[in-house]
């Protein structure tokens, strides 16, 4: 009775694969083309069906799917539109540096024997505008951070920190300001004693005519520009064209109004601006700050108040004589005397030891320009390029506004961004 069972079972399973055999023979002979029609459109369907359920889950999810969101949307951003406000650190900080020709900055520089009248100029351009690095200061500063920095090497310390700018652009178009990487002070300053106003001029009237044939100037006719000027402002503001005037008439030119000086010193105008004088201190790490900081509150101070500097007779203007003679008369005072025969205020280590004997000093030893951004400190290029920023953002907003801005330039009321 068991084996008849079993040879049933054989008998039907191979009668089933015989039928699915012929039955599926018969299905492929009939009618491919509507077959065809009919998987594809069943594949389609099936693909629409997933995509909706997808979407319907991700609507339903929008908290967790936010990022995924915005990931799939920068993938078909186009490269030349600038990333979003919330991903992008530099937006709003990006800045575009100028490729001026040599002839306005380093080859300014050449002959530097003759830079400057009565100084010679030559050691204090090495490593970068920071000067020879001060090695042996007899234990008066901290550490190999300081450096025989002469105060009218700015431009070339700034220009050098600018190419090190995390927010450097090559686009001017993302930029929020653009930088014109021109040595002015140098470009002046052989020529201020005994040179007529038209050799004085020469140089800036050739840079500003570059400029204003660049595309970048166009955009605000020179409103969101700024340059660095390594000597006091008034040597960039000769008021008349008389010979013999003082300095340079950079930022009275027509297109110079339009841009913003950063000098060592300002002046009663209104688009330039003080920054610190360069320093002899200039870090490049947080624990070479502190230091030096250490140092300084642990130095024992015997005066009051200590002074570096020397008289100006010849100027009816001038207090510092005064001043001197009072210090020589207190016996809380230090005079660092910067005349006679003697004059140690070209010395670092004489000027920064006289500052640590006292309580208060004639000037303050800030920070400026450091070879490389520090992690915590802020210094003074960031704090001078967060200002020229916040200047060129204010006049976007005055033009928008539709601002009467007397500038000079009846093309700039048009602008709307």
């Amino acid at each position: 009775m068991e084996k008849m069972f079993v040879g049933k079972c054989r008998y039907q399973l191979w009668f089933v694969l015989l039928f699915s055999f012929l039955l599926s023979l018969i299905l492929l002979l009939f009618n491919n083309s509507v077959w065809d029609h009919n998987w594809v459109t069943s594949i389609n369907n099936f693909e629409n069906v997933i995509q909706e359920n997808f979407a319907r889950e991700l609507t339903m999810n929008t908290n967790s799917s936010r990022q995924v969101n915005v990931t799939q949307e920068k993938e078909h951003v186009s490269p030349h539109v600038p990333k979003s406000n919330l991903l992008d650190s530099c937006s709003g900080r990006y800045i575009y540096m100028h490729d001026i020709p040599r002839q306005f900055n380093l080859d300014l520089l050449k002959e530097c024997h003759s830079l400057m009248t009565w100084v010679d100029v030559c050691e204090s351009l090495s490593k970068m505008g920071l000067g020879p690095r001060i090695e042996n200061s007899g234990r008066v500063l901290s550490n190999k951070s300081w450096f025989a920095t002469n105060q009218f090497t700015l431009e070339i310390i700034f220009h050098n920190r600018m190419k090190q700018y995390k927010c450097l652009t090559n686009d001017s178009s993302l930029a929020s300001a653009i930088y014109v990487p021109f040595y002015p002070g140098f470009a002046v300053s052989r020529y201020l004693w005994g040179f007529n106003i038209s050799v004085r001029d020469a140089v800036s009237l050739d840079l500003v005519k570059w400029l204003a044939q660049r595309p970048e100037w166009k955009r605000m006719w020179g409103r969101d520009h700024f340059l660095v000027g390594g000597r006091i402002a008034w040597d960039f503001e000769r008021l008349t064209d008389n010979d013999t005037a003082w300095g340079s008439k950079l930022m009275f030119l027509p297109e110079s109004k339009n841009m913003t000086l950063l000098s060592i010193e300002g002046s009663l105008w209104n688009n330039d601006f003080a920054i610190p004088y360069p320093t002899h201190f200039h870090p490049n790490k947080d624990i070479q700050v502190r230091q030096w900081q250490r140092k300084v509150r642990k130095a024992k101070r015997r005066y009051l108040f200590s002074l570096a500097g020397a008289p100006r007779p010849i100027s009816t203007y001038s207090v510092r004589g005064e001043l001197i003679d009072q210090c020589r008369a207190s016996s809380k005072c230090n005079l660092l005397a910067c005349f006679n025969s003697v004059n140690k205020c070209d010395e670092p280590v004489s000027v920064m030891k006289a500052f640590q004997t006292s309580s208060l000093a004639d000037s303050k030893n800030s920070l400026c320009c450091p070879r490389n951004r520090l992690e915590n400190f802020e210094d003074a290029f960031d704090i001078a390029v967060k200002g020229v920023l916040e200047i060129v953002e204010a006049i976007r907003r005055d033009i928008k506004e539709g601002k009467d801005l007397t500038i000079g330039f009846e093309e700039l009321n048009g602008i709307v961004s």
